[in-house]
């Protein structure tokens, strides 16, 4: 079987798929783009010729757009800012943000897939879990309008897992196979998981300020619900920041390290536990997060000044 990617001067036109732009000879044909669309009621695959020069107008769409340079280079003016995504690289636009494309004499072939946004959050968001792999997603459901777009950059020359997984989904829209939609569903929450893996994210945003504030958000949710075993790697991994930045960010937004926090949580919660449970100390000390029962009566006192068996006596 070919490639999903070889295959673009052979697939038709899908009825459901966005209009195209208008298209020229064949002669003067040098960058395509494979357009795909997912919705909520269908979804289909449809292959646009561009001349080189042409210019798209600006323009914005009430889907998010992923787009993945397989061949030469993609240049976008994203929100008034002029960028240039070499092969390899995916870009992820949030709706309702103002883009156009450039195309050059250079030979590029690009793919598009606009995921509608109504089916995005009846589908992708009924999955999303607490583990770390889930942060894209939760981003991109939860906070939507913190982000202008997200440029991913490969971290390896090597095909990754999430080409693979792109190409499958091509391979899905645009032939007729059974169940197509849920199966895409599938690849496009694998490819969430993937992206932030094997690629580094540059996020632009149009208020980085609130964005910050809105990722501290995220970060808090995920420290309570992993208090136990959450580290400040674990955060700074999953968020893709520098250890040291993302805590002195964390200190100025919060007032205190993350560290701290997640000690203060553990704390909370072994308190609650003394007050409504008659679990023993040690039992508490380990729901809490902490292996060493002497590492926790010192923990405790220094938080509470007192022992935990001077608190289940009151």
């Amino acid at each position: 079987m070919q490639k999903p990617f070889s295959v673009l001067g052979t697939a038709e036109p899908n009825p459901c798929s966005e209009p195209a732009p208008e298209t020229t000879t064949a002669e003067s044909c040098i960058s395509h783009t494979l357009l795909l669309s997912l919705h909520h009621s269908d979804c289909g695959a449809c292959p646009i010729r561009y001349t080189p020069g042409q210019t798209t107008e600006e323009h914005s769409h009430n889907h998010i757009e992923l787009l993945y340079v397989v061949s030469g280079k993609m240049h976008q003016r994203i929100a008034g800012e002029v960028f240039c995504f070499e092969k390899g690289e995916f870009c992820l636009i949030d709706i309702n943000v103002k883009h156009c494309e450039f195309y050059s004499a250079e030979e590029s072939l690009i793919v598009c897939l606009g995921i509608d946004d109504v089916f995005f959050v009846k589908e992708i968001s009924q999955q999303i879990g607490s583990e770390l792999d889930t942060t894209l997603k939760a981003m991109i459901n939860r906070k939507r309008s913190q982000y202008l777009y997200i440029r991913f950059t490969p971290k390896t020359s090597e095909k990754t897992e999430s080409v693979i997984t792109l190409e499958r989904i091509v391979e899905e829209l645009m032939c007729s196979f059974p169940n197509r939609q849920h199966i895409t569903v599938d690849y496009i929450e694998r490819l969430l998981i993937l992206l932030p893996r094997e690629y580094r994210m540059n996020i632009r945003t149009s208020d980085q300020e609130e964005f910050h504030r809105a990722m501290m958000g995220d970060i808090l949710d995920y420290i309570k619900a992993n208090y136990s075993t959450v580290s400040v790697q674990d955060i700074a991994s999953a968020y893709h920041y520098n250890p040291d930045y993302i805590n002195r960010l964390f200190v100025r937004l919060t007032g205190c390290t993350i560290s701290s926090h997640i000690q203060k949580t553990r704390m909370n919660y072994a308190m609650e536990l003394l007050l409504q449970t008659d679990l023993p100390v040690e039992s508490i000390s380990k729901r809490a997060g902490y292996q060493n029962i002497s590492f926790f009566y010192r923990k405790f006192r220094e938080e509470y000044q007192c022992t935990p068996a001077s608190v289940r006596r009151k």
